[in-house]
Formats: C-alpha cells, structure tokens, sequence
C-alpha cells in the first residue's frame, strides 16, 4: 500500500470518527447562578421557606426536556417545584425551588439539572447546582449567590468553568469539532484529486507505451 492510500485511510477513519462523535454528544446544558449561601434566621420552633431558581438555559439548536432532582440529603430540606419542563432553543426559564429550615445548622445540598434531547440520539447532560444553608439565630437573612454560568463539554462530559461577563467567551467544543472536521474533509478530497490524477497520468503513460 502506498504512502498516499495510508494516509488517505486514515483520515477516513478520523473524520468518520469525529462526525460520529460530535453527532452523538453534541447536546450542552448551560445553568446560571450555580452556587449559593444563603443565611437564614431560625428559632427551632418556626419553619422557615426560602424561594429560590436556578436559571436554566438551552443554548442549543433543538429543545430540550429538563429535568431537576435532588439527593436523599437534600430533599431533607429542598422540594423542586419546578420537576420537569421543556426549553425551545435559545431559551431559558427560572426554575423555583424552595428550601424550608427550622433548626440551626449548615445544611448542604446540591440540585443536579439534567439536559435530555426531546428526540433524535443526542446523549443527556447534567450540571450540578450547589446550595448551602447557614442557619443561626439572631442573625437576620442574607445571601450570596455567584454571578456565574456552567456548562458541560458535549465531548468529555466534564463541567467547563462559567464566566463572570458577557466579555469572557467560553471555548465551544462543538465549535472546534466541526472546524477541525471542516478542516480534514477539505484535506480529504484533496487527497482523492490528487491520487486521480496520478491514477490518470500511469493510465496515459500505459496508452502511450502500448502503442
């Protein structure tokens, strides 16, 4: 096999491979306001209900089922009232939940926020959402929430850090996916003009001989 039939099979094997991946895990879930501390007061007598959203948002090109659940420990003292809803793409929805503490203590929780394709075979996501709850006496209500965005890479799985301004882009990996499939495709069929007009050229040099 020639230098030229190696490397053509193998960048068919290697944008096969990559079209295949990106087409599969080519869903992103994408949450705002992902950490929070809130500081409520308790006496150990009163329940005390806080409500609270995470920003949910579809950046993706086709709508998306949301899921919201939470853990054993945490339903200990958060109940989703948001559960189950459908984001058309580029939109976003506020989804409520709230949290009810009597007595003092750090509650820690976490809101896992699962991204699912409403159909085709794109694989699911699912970014976590902390929540910590300070509670005390005599301390009055306060918060912090980070000002923050998350969202997962559709390729490793792993969560990508948010940004903190409009001005600082994420990388998109579906973005450099296509362009690097781009980028080979051209250098495929360049390949392919190239073998045929070797091809042509031993076939005219076999004419010639031949006569």
């Amino acid at each position: 096999m020639t230098l030229e039939k190696k490397g053509l099979n193998f960048l068919v094997v290697l944008v096969v491979s990559l079209f295949a991946l990106s087409s599969v895990s080519a869903l992103i879930g994408s949450i705002g306001n992902a950490r929070m501390i809130l500081y409520p007061e308790v006496d150990g007598k009163n329940t005390v209900t806080i409500e609270k959203s995470i920003l949910v948002k579809n950046v993706n090109d086709v709508p998306v089922n949301i899921t919201l659940k939470v853990d054993e420990t945490s339903a200990e003292f958060i109940e989703i009232v948001d559960e189950t809803f459908i984001l058309e793409p580029a939109t976003e929805k506020k989804a409520t939940f709230i949290i009810k503490v009597k007595k003092e203590g750090n509650y820690n929780g976490k809101i896992v926020v699962l991204f699912s394709p409403v159909s085709g075979k794109e694989a699911g996501v699912a970014l976590p959402s902390s929540v910590v709850v300070i509670a005390k006496k005599d301390q009055g209500y306060s918060e912090e929430e980070e000002n923050t965005e998350e969202e997962v890479d559709p390729i490793t799985g792993e969560v990508i850090d948010g940004k903190n301004d409009e001005g600082n882009k994420k990388f998109n990996p579906v973005v450099f996916m296509t362009a690097l499939t781009a980028v080979l495709l051209v250098v495929l069929v360049f390949l392919i003009t190239l073998m045929n007009k070797k091809a042509n050229k031993k076939s005219e040099g076999k004419k010639k001989n031949g006569k």
